[in-house]
């Protein structure tokens, strides 16, 4: 009987041990209705001053809090792929101590209707929210200088976006299908639009508060031939 035990003891702690060691840069809560324990990882970054967060387990968790600190520093990036393809996911709860947020973060999170990134956020990050269909709204603060190629593609449900004033580059097929789009204010600190910016949104009009077409605007920022107001000066 004792040499059947040993076996099943010596199991049974090297599977608590292997655990504990993953868990040590989780953080762990739980969807009440469910039960279910949702686990958001994070990881050191290379200053050993900060942390980023990786990833969420498990993949369809549908509500995901981001906490602020980790093991007593502050979590500051939401690193590239981080939610991508987390289609049951709805709510992301983004804390101000983020500053940054890469590329594909929420790509193909096909059930986020609305997401608010934290003021110190200077760029909207490439495919950053790529494929977000149910996607309705998100706000996006005044620190961003940046909004990348493809980051609202597919966005069907976007109906409505602020860009901030103090923007300067809007990459290529950004909004590219958002067909559901109607308005959209461009500001005179952009400087530069990449190709097929609103490629598909036949809905929408453009109000630009520059005169006329700036020389760093790509040619065919406006393929789709969308209603352009140049001058605008007021609310639309």
């Amino acid at each position: 009987m004792k040499k059947k035990l040993l076996p099943l003891l010596l199991t049974t702690l090297c599977a608590c041990t292997f655990a504990f060691g993953f868990t040590a840069c989780d953080n762990d809560t739980t969807d009440d209705s469910e039960n279910i324990i949702i686990t958001v990882k994070y990881s050191l970054n290379s200053d050993e001053e900060s942390y980023s967060v990786t990833g969420v387990e498990p993949k369809n968790a549908d509500e995901v809090v981001i906490a602020s600190e980790y093991e007593g520093l502050p979590v500051t990036a939401i690193s590239r792929y981080s939610f991508s393809d987390c289609a049951s996911l709805k709510s992301v709860i983004i804390p101000d101590s983020v500053t940054s947020i890469g590329e594909y973060a929420f790509y193909g999170c096909t059930s986020i209707s609305e997401l608010t990134i934290p003021d110190g956020v200077a760029s909207i990050g490439s495919h950053m929210l790529y494929g977000c269909t149910s996607l309705t709204n998100i706000t996006i603060p005044d620190s961003v200088t940046y909004i990348g190629s493809c980051a609202f593609l597919n966005c069907f449900s976007l109906t409505s976006i602020y860009v901030p004033s103090g923007v300067t580059y809007i990459g290529e097929h950004a909004f590219c299908n958002c067909n559901s789009l109607a308005s959209i204010t461009i500001p005179n600190s952009v400087i530069s639009i990449g190709s097929g910016t609103f490629l598909n949104c036949e809905l929408l009009t453009i109000y630009c508060e520059v005169e006329e077409q700036p020389n760093g605007w790509y040619a065919r920022w406006n393929d789709s031939g969308c209603t352009v107001v140049w001058g605008y000066k007021g609310e639309n």
